[in-house]
């Protein structure tokens, strides 16, 4: 400031003209200075201000940053740390004392820390003071109430004079087990009610436990040489050379068996042998072996007893409960090699009957082929068989009963047992082993119940049998009467439908002669006026087509006469005819349908097709009922086909209608052909037309066949042999 205005007062001293100054206007250069001075003291302010500001916000950032760092370490070190103040009260509570203590902090902030260190006693003044220190064993309580060793270590920090004390916790229950264990185990030997004793490499006894000592009072005399180092010794021999770590041996002294376990410490070239008293666990195992052996005996009786049982209840096939047996047998009877089932085949007298084996489970085929049947009388399968008892032989060598058979197979016991039926046996079980001795009583007792489970299956399957066999008879005198009873039908059927089409054929020959007489009056008064009439005359054509029109009339009731006309003797004979001329007139009674219809139909005839033997009108109703069912086919069909062929097939004439009709369902197909079966509308059809057709071409000594698909078509096929023939195909 000062220098500013002595710049000023320069230059107002240098601008005065007589050289003394003008003190207005150094006024007013004073108040310049002053205003210029304010300005720069302002802009200093504002910088001081700014500057200020970047202060403070570094401050802040730096005490975030080292207040976070405070933070994360707190969290994340293992060890609780609680701050208090002075008498207790806890300010900070890290999330490892919150794992350890179980409170969080919200709970236990503001609250005296003896809550978890009831040692920090709060009555006592100034006790943080009197606590201070690092690594004091100390008690922690839980929020549960519970106890448990904690480390403590408690220091003082003093901020803004104030004391703070820090209290670091670890959690040392699991180091201080640790460390009662090591105790413990220190112990150990001495405390072992069993024998503990350490040697060296050499076999030099090193130590003995109070427990060895009392086992062994002479152990100090004998040394190593006494029963118990019988196994030590060659345990240390193998140390030694394969470097083992462990090893255990089992001494019998007689009245008590010890169990050794040897370590070996390479380190300090020592062994200790650790013995353990198992005379007891090894009677107990002893015991339980013949326990188990028992159970396990029984066990596999029961499985072959199951197995018998459910298959007898589960099948009345006899086959099936032998083979299930054999295969039990083999499978859970101890020392079994082999097990047969022979039942005896015969007409009843026994001297004249064979053994036959029906089952058999481990036989080479040697056997089967040398004793696969035996005759009365010979083995030990007769023998049981004709005494009825069963039968066991401990040791072969002592038996004179065995064939050669068995004897090359190697068996060396054997066991057979008789299965009855009615008081009469009718087999055998018989079980063989490689061992002496190998089977007893038990044995003997399954066997039996075996034998008696195989009795009820025998008796199962001849009640299956003869149930079957009566029901094969039932359904043979079911399907006789069925038969009869469709023959019946069939027979009734044409019974009927002959006497509809005699009484038919004797209206339509009669309504046919009554036509007949005005027809031909009608075509002799056409035939005058064409006889009197001009050929260039415009009724001349008119009269031309009138005849033409009676003559189609005349051939159609002569169709009709044709149709109807039936033998005197009630039977129509066979003759020669042609199919195509047949299959005219069929087409000439069903022209109006086909007109109505707007069918088209089509007829092929191969060339050097012969005439064949036939019941014409029989015939005539076979190709009429086709083509009717055809027509039926095309009603409601866009196109409207039917295609007749015939051509020469060997020894047969083939008739073949297809049409382009809906076709017959896939389910119906196998039966179009039954008597009454129909497809359409009651009232529409009898089912017969088909029935009587097939019958019809049987009884010419023909076939005929039916291919269909729903939405394409149907094709018959009918093949009539050119030469008579009886039903059946043979030519007479």
């Amino acid at each position: 400031m000062h220098k500013l205005l002595e710049r000023q007062l320069k230059k107002s001293a240098r601008i005065s003209h007589n050289g003394n100054l003008d003190y207005n206007s150094l006024v007013e250069m004073i108040n310049s200075t002053y205003e210029e001075f304010d300005r720069e003291r302002q802009l200093t302010h504002r910088s001081l201000e700014f500057a200020s500001k970047e202060l403070l916000e570094l401050n802040r950032k730096i005490q975030e940053q080292s207040e976070a760092r405070f933070q994360a370490i707190m969290d994340n070190v293992v060890d609780g740390i609680i701050t208090c103040e002075e008498q207790g009260l806890i300010e900070s509570f890290n999330p490892a004392a919150e794992r350890i203590f179980g409170y969080s902090a919200a709970e236990i902030i503001s609250r005296n820390i003896y809550l978890l260190i009831p040692e920090l006693d709060e009555g006592e003044s100034k006790f943080l003071h009197r606590k201070q220190g690092v690594g004091v064993e100390s008690i922690g309580q839980r929020m549960d109430g519970s106890t448990f060793p904690i480390d403590l270590a408690i220091s003082e920090m003093n901020f803004d004079e104030k004391s703070v004390f820090i209290c670091v916790v670890r959690d040392i229950t699991e180091s201080k087990r640790v460390k009662d264990e090591l105790t413990r185990l220190a112990s150990f030997p001495v405390q072992n009610p069993n024998p503990i004793i350490e040697m060296d490499l050499s076999g030099n006894l090193h130590y003995m436990n109070p427990a060895a000592e009392r086992h062994f009072p002479d152990l100090n005399k004998t040394g190593n040489n006494h029963r118990i180092f019988e196994g030590v010794r060659s345990a240390i021999a193998t140390f030694q050379r394969e470097k083992y770590e462990s090893a255990t041996y089992e001494v019998d002294l007689g009245d008590v068996i010890y169990e050794q376990k040897l370590w070996n410490t390479p380190e300090n070239e020592l062994i200790r042998i650790y013995m353990t008293d198992i005379t007891e666990r090894k009677q107990a195992e002893e015991a339980l072996k013949g326990s188990l052996a028992q159970l396990s005996k029984k066990s596999h009786y029961e499985a072959v007893i199951s197995t018998v049982t459910r298959s007898v209840h589960q099948s009345i096939n006899l086959q099936d409960v032998l083979e299930n047996a054999v295969e039990s047998m083999k499978q859970d009877i101890e020392r079994v090699e082999n097990v047969s089932i022979y039942m005896v085949e015969g007409d009843g007298e026994l001297s004249r009957a064979e053994a036959v084996i029906a089952a058999y489970r481990g036989y080479p085929d040697e056997f089967i082929k040398q004793a696969g049947r035996i005759p009365y009388s010979k083995g030990i399968t007769w023998k049981t068989i004709i005494g009825g008892k069963p039968i066991y032989c401990p040791d072969v060598d002592q038996d004179t009963v065995i064939g050669p058979a068995g004897r090359k197979m190697g068996t060396k016991s054997y066991a057979s047992m008789p299965i009855h039926y009615e008081g009469k046996t009718v087999g055998v079980i018989n079980i063989n082993s490689l061992q002496k001795n190998a089977f007893d009583e038990e044995e003997l007792k399954l066997l039996d119940i075996v034998a008696q489970q195989i009795e009820i299956a025998i008796n199962n399957a001849r009640k299956a049998e003869a149930l079957q066999k009566s029901e094969q008879r039932l359904a043979k005198q079911n399907k006789e009467l069925e038969e009869a009873y469709i023959k019946l039908e069939q027979q009734s059927a044409q019974l009927i439908q002959t006497e509809k089409m005699s009484t038919l054929g004797t209206m339509v020959a009669g309504v046919a002669h009554e036509l007949n007489n005005p027809m031909m009056g009608i075509l002799n008064f056409i035939q005058y006026c064409l006889k009197h009439t001009a050929k260039d005359d415009r009724k001349y054509d008119i009269l031309m087509d009138a005849e033409r029109e009676v003559n189609c009339c005349q051939d159609i009731v002569q169709n009709l006469l044709t149709f109807s006309r039936i033998e005197k003797e009630g039977r129509e004979e066979y003759k020669k005819e042609s199919c195509s001329a047949i299959l005219d007139r069929v087409f000439k009674l069903l022209a109006y349908q086909i007109r109505k219809l707007g069918v088209s139909v089509t007829l092929q005839n191969a060339e050097e097709t012969p005439d064949v033997f036939l019941r014409v009108n029989n015939t005539q109703q076979v190709f009429l009922n086709l083509m009717t069912n055809a027509l039926q086919a095309l009603e409601d069909r866009e196109k409207k086909e039917i295609n007749v062929d015939i051509r020469p097939a060997g020894e047969f004439i083939q008739v073949t209608f297809v049409d382009s009709g809906c076709g017959i369902p896939r389910d119906n197909l196998s039966k179009i052909f039954d008597p009454f079966f129909t497809t359409k509308p009651v009232g529409q059809g009898t089912g017969l037309g088909l029935s009587l057709c097939l019958n019809i071409i049987e009884d010419h000594g023909g076939t005929i066949t039916c291919e269909s698909e729903v939405g394409v078509g149907t094709r018959f096929s009918i093949l009539l042999p050119i030469e008579r023939r009886k039903k059946g195909g043979k030519n007479e």
